[in-house]
C-alpha cells in the first residue's frame, strides 16, 4: 500500500506562490505554498485579515485570480448540488437517474476533496512536540504537547495543543489555554511547511 508520501511533493516553482486568490467561498489570501497531490495541485494560502481561519488549503484549479475565472468555476454549485442528491437519497431512497447523478459528480468532484484531505493528513502527520500550529476553527495559535494521545473515542486523530489565550469553550478538565483537540482542525503554522 502506498503512504501519502508516495503522494505529496511541494512545487517551489510554482506560478502561483504569492499570487493573491479567491477560493470558491469567497475568501480571498496568497498562495504561500503549493503542493502536488496526486493529479492534482493544492494551494496553501493565508489571509491576515480573517480571524476564523487565516490559513487554509484549496486545489489550484477551484482558485480564481487577476480577474481570471477558476478552471473548474462551479465546483461550489455542483458540490452543493451533489449534498442535495445525496440527502434526498438517504431520507427519499433513490432512482435510478438521481443515484446516477449522484455517482456523476462524485466521481468529478472527489480527486478534489481527497487531494486537500491528503494534504492535510500529510502536513498534521509531521508535526511534533513543540511546533506551532493553527486551530482553523477559532484562528488562534498554540503549541502543539503531544502528538499522538491516548484516543478519546469522540475526537479523530487526537492532538494536546497549549493555546496562548484560552477560550471559555476549552474543557475544563484541562489546566487554562490547553486543549485536547482533533488533528482536523488543526493547520502546521506557515514556518513548518
Amino acid at each position: 500500500m502506498r503512504s501519502a508520501d508516495d503522494f505529496v511533493t511541494p512545487l517551489p516553482a510554482s506560478d502561483w506562490l504569492g499570487s493573491t486568490a479567491t477560493d470558491p467561498y469567497g475568501r480571498t489570501g496568497t498562495v504561500r505554498r503549493v503542493f502536488q497531490v496526486g493529479p492534482v495541485q493544492v494551494a496553501v494560502l493565508t489571509d491576515s485579515t480573517s480571524e476564523a481561519c487565516p490559513i487554509w488549503d484549496t486545489p489550484v484549479d477551484l482558485l480564481a485570480r487577476d480577474g481570471s475565472a477558476a478552471a473548474f468555476p462551479d465546483y461550489r454549485e455542483q458540490s452543493r448540488t451533489m449534498d442535495g442528491l445525496r440527502l434526498h437519497m438517504l431520507s427519499n431512497g433513490t432512482s435510478g437517474a438521481v443515484k446516477d447523478r449522484y455517482h456523476v459528480l462524485l466521481k468529478r468532484l472527489a480527486p478534489y476533496s481527497k487531494a486537500q484531505h491528503s494534504l492535510h493528513r500529510f502536513l498534521t502527520g509531521r508535526l511534533l512536540v513543540g511546533d506551532r500550529v493553527i486551530d482553523t476553527y477559532k484562528g488562534r495559535q498554540g503549541t502543539l504537547l503531544d502528538p499522538s494521545p491516548e484516543p478519546l473515542p469522540h475526537i479523530t486523530d487526537p492532538m494536546i495543543v497549549h493555546f496562548e489565550k484560552p477560550r471559555s469553550c476549552d474543557d475544563q478538565r484541562w489546566p487554562d489555554g490547553i486543549a485536547f483537540l482533533s488533528a482536523q482542525g488543526l493547520y502546521p503554522s506557515l514556518g513548518l511547511l
